[in-house]
């Protein structure tokens, strides 16, 4: 089903035309309520019933919500129910709840001015004193946000007011970056792609637009003679019919796509086809997803003509070099997959493997020259890697299917400052993330010390962010780490049950955890965890020492409170759940369905509602301070607005957490329906507290950057 928004509204409020304006902004279609659904409703008490105009009224609400496409009502519940007896107004609040909804408001004044402008009944004017009073009283009992069209000063403020509201800012900046000129062309040997997921949109927004994969592979084959153009759809909102207008424009001999994400395998196949439809280049993919699920993914997409197992610098150009230059056989390339003469599928070797990382070139940063002012801001970080692998074993992360060998490469303490300080010349870059799977690593603390001394003697001075397992933290080198610019430290606690750790492999107890978060609060580390709240084989009293745990600990975010076990393709954990309960879901879907105990399945049920319920709320909320991102980047201070946000939603989500805890212990029907009663309370509750943030920071947002010239600000990447 599409998204809808409702903007209300008496005639001369200026409803119409904003409506029309945000269906326009957004792509969506604009729908006169009362024309759209045949809903007759009419200030003469004789034209229809009460009865009559509440039941058309719902019938068309659920055929408004039922529509596949976005939409934009141009009324739909204010207006109707404002002719009805005040006592039956309660009758419409679950749509009050479902639909989001902005009041227009002008004063008489003003109304009756836009109405003379009208070939209208002038005899009917003075009687909209009356409606804007109930107007106003319907919005005031459902807490119903009004934009005032009569001090906004234009019609473009009026939208953008009520675009807000609706948790749509973002869509009056976002635009996808321009393409090139199509008209001319610029055939090259190789075209590589990272997909764009609309769905992660905020996120994407909101993170460094770097991308070591794309890099690492397109320095690997430039260095071998080759022209490479990358197509960072991601970074640039392409969509697949752009993807497919820029294979035409390059004309590659060969395309590469990155498929590292699980759930982006969806929108790589449909690139694939589109891609297919005009070029007859070979297809290959790579990443961690393609690693391990080759043969799924060759089986149901047929026009993907192969696959690299593992590490790819190696592979491109030797891929290339067979494709391109007719130099070798392909199916002689190690870790390809392919299909033979007769479609079957081939796997030549092993997963690839490159131990000496020092003989990799840097990797391409072609995006970072389109993004020096986002640069210059202080905003976006750039992505770094001082290794590859991991010596844990964890069941539950795709990382431990691409090798037997558990252990971390490492590329040399100089070569990772040298390019640090490469990064810092070239583009003003002070802020890193080391994407290492694991950048502190027990087994080689030496390379630790020495790339904190490396830095030490260059003078290198950064912020960075890295991620570690709790059983590698100790404070002498957290110390040192600290020393060189460590400033914020991802950690995998992941359960507070022993036996879950047990299960998941991860080698620490819930004690040595709370040592480390010791250790990380003692040194002003920023600590952020990886916590799996929902377990499907969790009993209901392992996720309440889950729960109590938590919250005992502080520090975390709401998303810890409720965040569910992923199951990634090809993982130990995977094959155990599956085969003990196998189900009917894609291979690339990462939720599960099915759980254990009844309990545990009820908690997680309450939660869904909890977080669908608060989707039109935390959209705004994203929208709110992706926009004032764009507008404020300089100083990192929307982390001002996110974590006083954060700290609002933290209070609600805590007593949601606990009240869901207590309701599923015995679960049936009538606590379901209680828990909606009071969800729905809250989600009120919770929107008036945000109202009050974004009214107090859109009015106070100058004096919020004078007051904070001077304070410090943490490097936390998103």
């Amino acid at each position: 089903m599409g998204k809808i928004y409702m903007v209300e509204g008496y005639d001369g409020s200026g409803k119409t035309s904003i409506s029309k304006k945000i269906a326009e902004i957004i792509g969506a279609k604009y729908v006169h309520f009362f024309s759209e659904y045949g809903v007759k409703y009419s200030i003469e008490p004789l034209s229809v019933t009460d009865d009559e105009l509440v039941d058309m009224t719902k019938k068309a609400l659920d055929k408004a919500l039922a529509d596949e496409q976005d939409i934009v009502l141009d009324r739909g519940l204010i207006t109707p129910i404002s002719t009805l007896p005040e006592e039956r107004w309660e009758e419409f609040r679950e749509y009050f709840e479902k639909i989001p909804v902005v009041l227009c408001y002008a004063t008489l004044e003003d109304t009756i001015d836009r109405l003379k402008t009208r070939d209208e009944d002038e005899s009917n004017w003075y009687d909209n004193e009356y409606w804007i009073n109930i107007n106003l009283k319907i919005a005031e009992k459902f807490n119903i946000p009004i934009v005032n069209t009569s001090t906004s000063g234009n019609v473009e403020n009026s939208v953008k007011y009520t675009m807000e509201y609706f948790g749509l800012s973002s869509k009056l900046t976002e635009k996808k970056k321009e393409l090139p000129d199509l008209k001319k062309k610029e055939p090259v040997d190789c075209l590589l792609i990272y997909p764009y997921l609309e769905d992660a949109n905020w996120k994407n927004e909101l993170r460094s637009k770097d991308n070591l994969a794309l890099g690492y592979l397109t320095s690997s084959a430039r260095n071998a003679g080759y022209t490479v153009k990358i197509i960072h759809a991601e970074h640039n909102k392409y969509s697949p019919n752009d993807v497919q207008k820029l294979v035409e424009k390059y004309s590659p001999k060969m395309i590469g796509i990155s498929l590292t994400a699980q759930r982006a395998y969806p929108v790589v196949k449909e690139y694939v086809e589109k891609i297919k439809s005009i070029s007859s280049a070979p297809i290959y993919l790579g990443g961690i997803f393609p690693s391990i699920a080759y043969e799924l993914i060759m089986k149901e997409c047929k026009d993907i003509d192969a696959i690299c197992l593992g590490e790819g610098e190696v592979f491109i150009v030797d891929y290339l070099n067979s494709i391109v230059k007719k130099q070798g056989d392909y199916r002689n390339i190690a870790g390809i997959v392919y299909r033979d003469e007769q479609g079957n599928i081939c796997v030549n070797g092993s997963k690839n493997v490159i131990e000496n990382l020092d003989e990799l070139p840097l990797p391409a940063k072609d995006f970072f020259e389109d993004m020096k002012k986002e640069i210059n801001s202080g905003f976006y970080y750039a992505h770094i890697s001082a290794g590859r692998g991991c010596y844990g074993n964890c069941s539950f992360c795709s990382m431990s299917c691409l090798t037997d060998k558990h252990n971390r490469r490492v590329r040399s303490p100089k070569n990772v400052v040298e390019e640090i300080k490469y990064l810092q010349e070239k583009y003003g870059i002070n802020c890193f993330y080391f994407v290492d799977e694991l950048f502190i690593d027990k087994t080689n603390l030496q390379w630790t010390y020495e790339f904190c001394e490396e830095m030490k003697r260059q003078n290198v001075k950064i912020l960075f962010h890295a991620e570690a397992r709790v059983d590698s933290i100790s404070e002498p080198v957290i110390k040192a780490l600290k020393e060189v610019g460590l400033d914020n430290l991802f950690i995998g606690f992941e359960s507070a049950n022993l036996a879950t750790l047990k299960k998941y492999r991860k080698g620490h107890t819930r004690e040595q955890a709370e040592d480390a978060l010791k250790i990380l609060k003692k040194l002003d580390v920023t600590a952020e965890y990886g916590y799996i709240m929902i377990d499907p084989e969790l009993t209901y009293e392992q996720l309440t020492e889950n729960v109590e745990w938590i919250l005992k600990i502080g520090g975390y975010t709401k998303h810890n409170l409720y965040n569910k076990l992923n199951l990634y393709y090809g993982t130990d954990l995977y094959k155990a759940i599956k085969e003990e309960s196998p189900d009917d879901l894609p291979f690339y879907e990462r939720k599960i369905t099915r759980f254990k105990d009844k309990r545990v399945e009820t908690f997680s049920f309450i939660i869904d509602i909890a977080k669908e319920l608060f989707s039109d709320y935390n959209e705004r909320v994203n929208d709110f301070i992706l926009a004032k991102v764009k507008e404020y980047s300089t100083n990192r201070l929307w982390q001002d607005i996110a974590e006083e946000i954060n700290a609002a939603e933290i209070v609600v989500w805590e007593e949601i957490i606990l009240s869901a805890l207590k309701l599923s212990a015995t679960p049936n029907d009538i606590a379901l329906e209680e828990w909606s009663k009071y969800i729905n309370s809250h989600k009120r509750n919770l929107s008036l507290v945000l109202n009050h943030i974004i009214e107090k920071t859109q009015s106070n947002f100058d004096l919020a950057i004078e007051n904070s010239v001077a304070k410090k600000k943490r490097f936390r990447p998103l």
